[in-house]
């Protein structure tokens, strides 16, 4: 009756239940509207399906299954009736055997949820310590700690003892804690007699380099007595790793004291670079390390030497830099002179930079860029030999000679018949996204995406793009790295939204755009680790300020959620950050994911001593420093794809010493 009800509301909703007078029409408008009347019974029973879906899934939830069973089997060929399928079988998932299991996740192989259903009848298995029936579905070691636990005390309970002790040799050798429902493999494999002191003292080692001190000395309670002193020997260059020299030399070489030396080393180093350089020389002497793993401890120092202010050890690490052939030493090496607009030193150690990475667009353009400043003719040839490259630095040497900024873009032509067999995950995906299932719709397209051929990613981008799904679209371009399809990676997503509040606030739509792009790939539904939420990731205290600050009306975190509600507050608050800086892009972005404090005080640290260029290259966090870069450039792109003047900087931000 209910069903019958809800059918009655959609017809009547068509204008399928006619008047009188509505009947009495021509015989020759009937027949125009033959074909339309059709597609919209089609639609009627789709939607008749979907709110049958919508009645069944209520029932199981409900325990009502015998309900849900009846209204199930009248859905047929509803894309989501494999949902249903699944929800039913995982509430009658502790009655059912694994071959049953089995047969359930071959058949639904193709499903995200077929994993779900296999890892719970797993963790069910192993409660009721059904140990052949868990390795009848799992055959090969799981990925993740717990069932590897699992998988390890079936095979030991099942009579495979050699490989169950080899499985829970590798389980105890971490830095990190191990969960509790691994503690009954691990105590059988210590009543085994498999826990030695060797295997307890190398997990010690790496628990040193987590710096855990509390489980150091629950490993060295575990240790037998004649070990006991090595145990607290690793504890003792824990809390004072300056005795590391005097280790070092007074300790037979062996891998353990190898490894042992170089974790004191990097803790000293880390608490006192210059007691770590002092001592260099009795670490490698004593413990024989040849020149390459002399270096490295060398870098451990290095690492930790970029902002000294002393004079003796800045020289100390240029000379140890100059044997170094890490790259990510030399980038910071760079961006510390940058930092203090120190621009010959710059210049020297770009110049420096070991030969496997000298083509890059980076150093390239900090060579040509510092070498043209001092006018040696040798810029601006190394200059124009990056440009015309999908790449901020190419596009900054483009800035610099005053060119047109240039680079390439493939395009894709849609493709219906070629995707043709993957409409059923489609359909299926668009049934999900209608009942806000938004997870399992991601699950449903990246799965779909490791399965499909780079052509076919391409094609069902540009479907997704077709569709709205602006989300999928860009994880399509991820995951098949199409980085010169910008169409594709950047689309205008939420586009009505962003130019309300450019005529509102003034700020280009181009601009919050560019930003939602950085932030959450234009995914409603995101949560950042540190909580940020929805598409411009605001924080759920910054929301509440701005949403103060310019009255608009917000009832808590969960409203971060609805697209409108986002960009009106993530706006805002960028205005709020743009006029803070009078207008410098630079500034804002900058505060916008590091906060305006500290874009302050980067900049009372570089006393306007730098360009915009420098400026940006010294930013101290790799993160911000990334962001600012790559909203610059997709701000680059939409003015592209939208036949506008592309620019890297505005004069303001150009001519603006930092």
């Amino acid at each position: 009756m209910r069903q019958l009800s809800y059918l009655t509301g959609c017809l009547c909703a068509a204008g399928l239940f006619m008047s009188s007078s509505a009947l009495a029409e021509t015989s020759q408008t009937a027949v125009t509207t033959t074909a339309s009347l059709s597609e919209t019974m089609v639609s009627l029973a789709d939607a008749r399906e979907r709110e049958t879906y919508r009645l069944a899934l209520g029932a199981i939830q409900e325990g009502r299954l015998t309900e849900a069973k009846t209204l199930a089997a009248t859905i047929s060929d509803y894309p989501l009736k494999p949902y249903l399928d699944y929800h039913l079988f995982l509430y009658s998932l502790p009655s059912k055997s694994a071959p049953q299991v089995a047969e359930f996740v071959n058949e639904y192989a193709l499903y995200p949820f077929a994993n779900s259903v296999k890892d719970r009848y797993l963790r069910l298995a192993a409660e009721k310590g059904d140990w052949n029936g868990f390795l009848q579905l799992q055959t090969e070691q799981p990925n993740t700690q717990v069932y590897r636990c699992y998988y390890y005390q079936a095979k030991a309970e099942t009579g495979a003892k050699s490989e169950a002790w080899q499985g829970a040799n590798e389980v105890w050798l971490t830095g990190d804690s191990i969960d509790e429902r691994c503690d009954p493999l691990l105590n059988q494999w210590t009543q085994a007699g498999q826990r030695s002191d060797a295997i307890i003292l190398e997990r010690m080692l790496l628990v040193y380099a987590k710096g855990e001190t509390g489980r150091l000395g629950y490993l060295r309670k575990l240790l037998s007595a004649e070990n006991q002193a090595k145990g607290a020997q690793i504890e003792a260059l824990l809390d004072a790793p300056e005795g590391v020299g005097a280790f070092a030399k007074q300790s037979q070489v062996t891998p353990h004291n190898q490894a042992l030396t170089r974790y004191a080393f990097a803790r000293l180093a880390s608490k006192s670079p210059s007691q770590a350089i002092a001592q260099l020389d009795q670490v490698v002497s004593g413990q024989h390390f040849n020149a390459q793993q002399a270096q490295e401890l060398k870098d451990v120092v290095i690492r930790r030497l970029f902002s000294t202010g002393s004079a003796s050890l800045a020289r100390w690490r240029d000379q140890a830099l100059r044997g170094s052939t890490d790259i990510s030493l030399y980038d910071r090496r760079v961006r510390a002179a940058l930092a203090v607009g120190n621009t010959s030193d710059a210049l020297t150690w770009a110049q420096r930079v070991p030969e496997a990475h000298q083509d890059a667009t980076q150093w390239v353009f900090w060579q040509g860029k510092l070498l043209r400043e001092k006018g040696d003719p040798r810029g601006e040839e190394l200059l124009r030999s990056i440009l015309n490259k999908r790449d901020f630095y190419s596009i900054a040497a483009a800035n610099v000679l005053g060119e047109p900024i240039s680079f390439p873009i493939d395009d894709v032509t849609a493709n219906p018949e070629a995707i043709a067999a993957y409409q059923p995950v489609l359909a299926r995906m668009a049934e999900l996204k209608a009942f806000d299932e938004t997870l399992w719709s991601a699950r449903e397209w990246y799965q779909l995406m490791q399965r499909v051929t780079p052509e076919e990613q391409l094609w069902l981008a540009q479907d997704a793009m077709q569709r709205g799904w602006f989300t999928d679209v860009v994880q399509a371009t991820i995951a098949g790295r199409h980085w010169e399809h910008l169409r594709l990676r950047f689309p205008f997503a939420y586009e009505d939204d962003f130019k309300r509040m450019e005529s509102e606030l003034g700020t280009p739509f181009i601009t919050l755009m560019s930003i939602s792009r950085q932030e959450s790939a234009f995914n409603p539904s995101v949560t950042s680790h540190a909580g940020a939420r929805g598409l411009m990731q605001l924080m759920p205290a910054t929301a509440k300020e701005t949403a103060r600050a310019h009255e608009v009306e917000y009832a808590g975190v969960d409203e971060l959620y609805q697209p409108e509600l986002n960009i009106t507050l993530g706006s805002h608050y960028l205005t709020d950050m743009l006029a803070n800086w009078g207008d410098n892009r630079i500034l804002a972005f900058a505060s916008y994911n590091a906060g305006p404090h500290r874009a302050q005080r980067w900049l009372e640290r570089s006393a306007g001593r730098l360009d915009a260029y420098e400026f940006v290259e010294a930013i101290p966090f790799r993160e911000t420093r990334g962001y600012v870069k790559n909203v610059l450039m997709f701000e680059i792109y939409y003015r592209h794809l939208l036949n506008q003047p592309a620019f890297l900087f505005t004069d303001k931000e150009q001519n603006r010493v930092y």
